[in-house]
């Protein structure tokens, strides 16, 4: 008799964690990113809101490279902040593209990251994004540190 008290209450936990997100799946559609138990639950043209965002990779390469979704993100939010365009053409050639950042006196928070770690010591933090992130530094771009030759 035990153990059909526990399939009973392990079934009815399921149940009601199910129900609980068909109840809240306008909650869900307002996130930004979701994990795949969440987007399983919303109907095709909801889902069409959403691509995937990041893959769990298999560490075996003997078997198929089969990946499967880890989350999902919003297409709106990746249309709002516009990744693609400039960091795809910075991308391209990095030894080129590191040339002309180098030869910049401020520069962007994406091309920072493309810089080397000895490039980046040449480049400082020039403004923070307090109206973004009001209790966090985050920078809003980098300005050449001037060097001086004592």
């Amino acid at each position: 008799m035990d153990i059909y008290k526990i399939k009973y209450i392990k079934y009815k936990k399921k149940y009601y964690e199910l129900k609980k997100l068909k109840s809240s799946i306008n909650e869900i559609i307002d996130k930004i990113i979701i994990v795949p138990k969440e987007y399983n639950i919303l109907s095709f043209e909801q889902q069409n809101l959403f691509r995937i965002y990041e893959f769990d990779k298999d560490k075996d390469k003997d078997k198929n490279n089969t990946s499967n979704p880890i989350s999902y993100i919003k297409n709106d939010y990746m249309n709002q902040i516009k990744i693609g365009e400039k960091f795809d053409k910075i991308s391209d050639s990095s030894s080129d593209s590191s040339d002309m950042i180098l030869e910049k006196n401020i520069i962007l928070p994406n091309e920072y990251f493309l810089l080397s770690d000895s490039d980046k010591a040449k480049y400082e933090i020039n403004e923070s994004d307090y109206d973004k992130f009001p209790n966090r530094v985050v920078p809003k771009n980098y300005k050449k540190i001037i060097e001086d030759n004592i």
